[in-house]
């Protein structure tokens, strides 16, 4: 179904992954300012 897939749907995919990867680096920031 690749060639089906909305443009939209790969876009929040994409959003969504980046927003994992922000989270966790927040994460690990919170982590290194606490020791």
């Amino acid at each position: 179904y690749f060639w089906r897939i909305n443009p939209l749907e790969l876009r929040r995919a994409a959003i969504s992954d980046f927003l994992e990867l922000e989270l966790e680096a927040v994460r690990i920031n919170e982590e290194m300012k606490h020791g």
